[in-house]
């Protein structure tokens, strides 16, 4: 499949895909910044924008196999961004918090019950 309106990231994405994974490199370092700005605006804590980025790339990475270049690249890369942003701000919606008072009894109370911390 020729990429979508002459998109040069989107071949050399093609190229990764076709065992080129050295070319990968390249990627990063076009869309590295971009991807961290859009993580900084979508995430409330500065610290981890560096360790979200990397997750995006290992993810775009991970999904060159199955990659086809329906659209430019750049909007690829992007909205697989912001679905990792919003899955883990799902996936920490969904944590427990025990008040560190209570941590004892709650332990306790699951192990009797046989139920993992995890569990509601």
């Amino acid at each position: 499949m020729i990429a979508p309106y002459g998109d040069d990231d989107a071949r050399l994405m093609v190229r990764v895909r076709e065992g080129e994974t050295e070319l990968f490199e390249q990627l990063v370092h076009r869309y590295q910044s971009r991807v961290a700005g859009l993580i900084r605006r979508m995430w409330p804590a500065s610290s981890e924008v560096d360790d979200l980025t990397q997750r995006v790339f290992m993810r775009v990475f991970q999904a060159r196999e199955s990659y086809t270049p329906k659209a430019k690249f750049s909007t690829w890369v992007l909205v697989v961004t912001k679905n990792l942003v919003l899955n883990e701000r799902r996936r920490l919606a969904h944590r427990r918090e025990i008040p560190l008072g209570q941590c004892d009894r709650v332990c306790d109370r699951r192990r009797a019950t046989g139920s993992s911390i995890g569990d509601p």
